[in-house]
């Protein structure tokens, strides 16, 4: 029995560092670089519609987390891309991040400090198309 025990435990370890390494938070300034260099990228921004009216990060593609379509558009992206996420600080993009992990996704890179942080560094910001 103790044996059990010990091989679930192994195996629910396993499994979280598994998930771990496959979501990176990063500093806004890293994860411009990796976006920068990535060509074949899902840039998601999970902001309402009201937030992203102040721009956007180039590229982006909003998918609201309070959509009732939420899901249906998660669904429809390409899971063998990296997907890049990001909000306004940073905490729904990363509930997005553990939700798309368990979706199966492998590279997830998250946005510390979000669009806020972004701006705050200087980055390049848009009008949403």
């Amino acid at each position: 029995m103790k044996t059990y025990g010990f091989f679930l435990f192994i195996l629910v370890a396993f499994s979280s560092c598994s998930e771990a390494q496959q979501i990176k938070n990063l500093p806004v300034a890293e994860f411009k670089q990796l976006l920068d260099k990535t060509p074949a990228k899902n840039l998601i921004d999970v902001r309402t519609d009201g937030e992203v009216a102040g721009g956007v990060i180039p590229g982006a593609r909003q998918i609201d987390l309070y959509s009732s379509d939420f899901e249906q558009k998660i669904a429809s992206l390409d899971k063998s891309k990296p997907v890049f996420l990001y909000c306004a600080v940073g905490a729904r993009s990363s509930s997005v991040a553990q939700l798309l992990s368990k979706k199966g996704f492998k590279q997830i890179y998250n946005a510390n400090g979000g669009i806020s942080a972004w701006r705050a560094a200087g980055f390049k910001v848009v009008p949403k198309k």
